[in-house]
């Protein structure tokens, strides 16, 4: 079973992913959900066997810890890049792509449409 490490603060989006992934793939999957940064790092840590990694820049709040959210992702992900070689795919809607590219510069291998992960993540996964 494959590990997927879904960084999302949106739950609806949580949901849907994880409805939308199971519904192609059955049990070849396990999702893990951080809400937070703090969390993705925790499971990180905790799971040294993700297959692949999909992080999420959110509108709201903007802010964490007084930095902008883009500006925690791309250290997140340069932190995960330090001793994952795996697949990182920066998950956004259209609005975003300027935080797309930031986060693909950061360090994320892929990119998708928020609505088109779960076939991408499929492709990227061969699975």
């Amino acid at each position: 079973m494959l590990k997927i490490l879904i960084v999302e603060e949106d739950t609806r989006w949580q949901r849907s992913h994880q409805r939308d992934l199971s519904d192609r793939v059955g049990g070849k999957i396990l999702i893990i959900k951080a809400l937070t940064i703090q969390k993705a790092e925790e499971h990180f840590v905790a799971n040294p066997d993700i297959a692949a990694i999909v992080v999420s820049p959110c509108v709201c709040p903007c802010n964490i810890q007084g930095q902008p959210v883009v500006s925690a992702l791309v250290k997140l992900v340069k932190k995960f890049r330090k001793t994952f070689s795996g697949p990182i795919i920066v998950a956004t809607s259209v609005h975003f792509q300027d935080w797309r590219l930031k986060l693909r510069y950061a360090g994320c291998s892929h990119k998708s449409e928020k609505s088109d992960l779960p076939q991408e993540l499929s492709e990227i996964l061969r699975i």
